[in-house]
């Protein structure tokens, strides 16, 4: 019959000290939409042939002359219909449009764009092993990294001082 190894003893795990998720600060949310419409700007639109403004897709003309023709029928002062696809060009032909005003093309844009990814990518691999440091739960590392990855150090400055606590904590308790 084989020998039974004993458990060491220590610290149920309830009583164990845990990284425990921290919210993101307001800038984080900033940082997320416009890692968002930046990519939408570089990756899911092209500059017209003149340079000065985005091409339009054939979705945004139909929508603009729906509008028109709504604005056409009905009395002045009627709330016109939104579309969010219009809304969306939109804010990305100004996004287009502050890009040149800083003497950026497009090239130039979709280099920031990767780049700033690139970061995003370092930056979650710097959380896994904050997480993998602290011996973090699966679900609290998952959701450190997916913030990480969107939102970049607006997610990585709350995991530091996380971790900072974290290691104080060890500390009072002498683990």
């Amino acid at each position: 019959m084989a020998p039974v190894e004993k458990r060491p003893k220590g610290l149920s795990p309830l009583l164990r000290v845990q990284l425990l998720y921290r919210a993101p600060f307001l800038a984080y949310y900033f940082f997320v939409i416009m890692m968002i419409l930046l990519t939408l700007l570089a990756w899911c639109n092209v500059p017209d042939a003149s340079g000065e403004h985005l091409e339009k897709s054939a979705e945004v003309v139909v929508q603009l002359e729906a509008i028109k023709q709504h604005m056409m029928l009905t009395a002045p002062g009627t709330k016109r219909p939104f579309f969010a696809r219009v809304f969306l060009y939109h804010v990305l032909n100004g996004l287009y449009h502050l890009a040149l005003h800083l003497g950026l093309n497009f090239q130039a844009v979709r280099a920031i764009c990767a780049a700033a990814w690139a970061a995003h990518v370092f930056e979650t691999i710097h959380a896994y092993r904050l997480c993998r440091k602290c011996k973090a739960s699966t679900l609290t590392t998952s959701v450190y990294l997916f913030a990480t990855f969107l939102g970049g150090f607006g997610q990585l400055l709350p995991l530091k001082q996380a971790v900072l606590r974290y290691e104080e904590e060890l500390e009072k308790r002498g683990q």
